[in-house]
């Protein structure tokens, strides 16, 4: 069964305040937060070693490590763009260089608001030893 999300990966914004880098994949299948750990744990094997961090790095190492068919893994603009996922996940860098994870269950499904309530914020190897295998 199809559980979608969308990934947002961001480059450091305290260096590129007047353009938001940001690079968005589309996801699928298995995007629960359990799937989501198990992604993102998959993506530092195909990435760059910490602490190097590109937004566009790592998103490309994301669908490396993870796409195993036509259709599962796919670039998009922004999770606005799909009306039927149910997470979205924004990825990125702190100052200290910790990789941050901030994730929100997304009620698309509801007429009224497209809301999105955050259920995850902190560190990635927080969100991979809270939900992860």
């Amino acid at each position: 069964m199809g559980t979608r999300a969308v990934y947002v990966f961001k480059d450091d914004l305290e260096n590129f305040p007047e353009d938001i880098r940001q690079y968005c994949v589309y996801s699928h299948w298995d995007n629960y937060p359990e799937g989501a750990a198990d992604s993102l744990v998959n993506t530092l094997d195909k990435a760059w070693d910490l602490p190097r961090y590109e937004a566009d790095e790592f998103a490309a190492s994301f669908i490396a490590a993870n796409k195993t068919n036509s259709g599962d893994f796919r670039l998009t603009h922004k999770p606005e763009d799909h009306g039927d996922i149910e997470y979205v996940y924004e990825i990125f860098q702190a100052k200290n260089g910790q990789m941050i994870v901030r994730a929100y269950e997304v009620d698309f499904w509801n007429d009224d608001d497209k809301k999105r309530t955050e259920i995850f914020y902190g560190r990635m190897k927080d969100f991979v030893g809270k939900y992860g295998d």
